[in-house]
């Protein structure tokens, strides 16, 4: 009896490399595919947010005051062109949320781009391919609010990929 159970566990065992084998192979081979696909391929990694409170100064350096009940949050991502090909979809991440008086403003801001040096000779902003950028998002929400959700489409053949944002550190 004590064969058997041995048996089995080993044949499992088996399974269980071959499985995870496979499925490193699959995700390998897909990001090869990625890399040399003709369609850009984005992938959008949030790192954090900050509560800028009720005031924030914009990229032209004006002060924006929030309406009453809100703050202002700094959301920061990167994100990503994993394939060849150039990102033409200006590299928006939008806001989704419950509702409408939950996030009132959006504002976008760049950092770490030099757009004189990679976009000098087109008429609009791209991510080229194999590039990271970091992109800053300015939303005034609502105070109280916990969660909030971005969303962004890797490509145009491709679902919807939503990120939670969670605010309740920021809550007192």
């Amino acid at each position: 009896m004590k064969a058997v159970k041995i048996g089995i566990g080993i044949v499992l065992l088996v399974f269980s490399v071959i499985y995870i084998g496979v499925v490193c192979l699959v995700i390998s081979e897909r990001k090869e595919r990625v890399g040399t696909m003709e369609n850009a391929f984005l992938e959008v990694e949030y790192l954090g947010c900050e509560n800028l409170g009720d005031t924030m100064v914009t990229r032209s350096g004006e002060e924006m005051v929030a309406s009453e009940g809100y703050d202002y949050y700094r959301l920061t991502f990167t994100i990503r062109n994993l394939s060849s090909a150039k990102s033409w979809s200006d590299q928006e991440i939008y806001l989704d949320w419950k509702s409408y008086e939950d996030v009132v403003e959006v504002y976008y801001n760049d950092r770490e781009i030099d757009y004189d040096r990679l976009f000098s000779t087109y008429a609009y902003k791209f991510i080229p391919g194999k590039v990271s950028i970091t992109k800053d998002l300015y939303a005034m929400v609502r105070q109280g609010v916990t969660e909030i959700w971005v969303y962004y489409y890797p490509n145009w053949n491709e679902e919807e990929v939503k990120l939670p944002i969670s605010l309740e550190k920021w809550l007192d």
